[in-house]
């Protein structure tokens, strides 16, 4: 059996400034994906493509999740503010 070689199917560019902290996939959508880093930023992304297709500023955040079950509704919560959703 040959060893299998995994490449990056895409590289996000032009991405967060401070360390990631998180990123998840929609559950309903394949071509959606969210990310969050400690330079307050939530970026939207189109994985397919790479470019990104929103944005959401949030104070100290550190953790994104989609909502089971609701299309392409994504919280992030933040050490200060309890919770923001998009």
């Amino acid at each position: 059996m040959q060893p299998v070689q995994t490449l990056p199917l895409r590289e996000l560019t032009g991405h967060h400034t401070g360390g990631l902290l998180s990123i998840a996939w929609c559950p309903t959508d394949a071509a959606l994906l969210s990310s969050c880093a400690r330079d307050g930023q939530t970026f939207f992304w189109n994985p397919e493509t790479g470019d990104k297709v929103g944005q959401l500023m949030v104070e100290s955040p550190n953790a994104v999740s989609w909502i089971p079950g609701v299309s392409a509704v994504c919280c992030v919560s933040s050490f200060y503010a309890p919770f923001c959703c998009s």
